[in-house]
């Protein structure tokens, strides 16, 4: 148990390797799901859903048992059993599956990302001449032109890479944070879908309005992000 608490750790500094990152995201994704339902349960709708799932044979005895007490002027009874185990399976979702990874094959935006600062930059460098023939190659062979030209000296993994450690780690953290963001996007955009539906406009507005902020943050460039994330 005492190890499952220390996996909900805060997730704050920079990952080591690819699968810290992995568990980073996961983790802020759980923080970020269970804020969410906790917000989402003040609409007497939503919570009305919320208590109909905690009814489910099996549930229903784990939710008496987890009980959370009330502390002062806070009901922390409204962040009950529907809540974590929906921040669970958000958790889980985003790890097992490697979510950012099929929001970037969606948007292509590590195959953008590395044909345009990694590959084609190493290509001009080298002195070659590109045709147009060469640069779509790029495109078409970008996954194991990566491994050969760029993972195979600027991995997390390696001991001995030829890029500085400082430099992967950071590159690590700032695609965290990008993979973050966008993964919050996601969860928010789900929960002002629900908040319309339950018609609770100022859930909707409270939803909107911190995606628009980390639209922001998401936006932020990752010039220096060239390592695996």
């Amino acid at each position: 148990m005492d190890s499952f608490f220390r996996v909900l750790t805060p997730f704050f500094g920079a990952p080591k390797n690819y699968q810290e990152m992995l568990w980073k995201i996961a983790v802020a994704d759980f923080w970020l799901a269970l804020i969410c339902t906790f917000l989402l349960r003040y609409d007497p709708w939503i919570d009305g859903v919320f208590k109909r799932l905690e009814e489910l044979p099996g549930l229903k005895e784990f939710s008496a048992l987890a009980k959370l007490p009330q502390i002062t002027s806070v009901d922390l009874a409204t962040v009950s059993v529907a809540n974590v185990v929906i921040a669970l399976a958000t958790m889980l979702f985003s790890r097992t599956t490697r979510f950012h990874d099929l929001l970037s094959d969606l948007f292509g935006i590590r195959a953008r990302f590395d044909h345009a600062n990694i590959l084609l930059p190493l290509a001009l460098t080298s002195g070659a001449k590109m045709t147009a023939r060469q640069v779509a190659n790029i495109k078409r062979d970008r996954s194991h032109l990566m491994r050969d030209t760029f993972y195979k000296y600027a991995s997390s993994t390696k001991e001995n890479a030829l890029v500085d450690k400082h430099d992967i780690e950071s590159a690590l953290e700032s695609w965290t944070l990008f993979w973050v963001a966008l993964e919050g996007l996601v969860i928010l955009t789900a929960c002002a879908l629900f908040s319309a539906i339950a018609a609770s406009a100022w859930l909707l507005i409270l939803f909107w309005s911190v995606s628009v902020g980390i639209s922001a943050v998401h936006a932020l460039p990752l010039r220096q992000a060239g390592t695996k994330g």
